[in-house]
């Protein structure tokens, strides 16, 4: 019984290592796109208002 248990507390500890994982790649994509787009929109903006060329 005891070393059921832990097999079951390994394989949720892998689990739960494996998303952290996913999820951090997924943040730190999504803040690179978040940023990607700020910064084309603030350009576009500025090229309307005839601030640069």
């Amino acid at each position: 019984m005891a070393k059921d248990t832990q097999g079951i507390l390994k394989e949720i500890k892998d689990d739960l290592r494996a998303m952290r994982s996913s999820q951090e790649r997924e943040f730190r994509l999504l803040f690179g796109a978040i940023i990607t787009v700020t910064l084309g929109l603030a350009g576009l903006m500025a090229h309307g208002f005839k601030w640069i060329g």
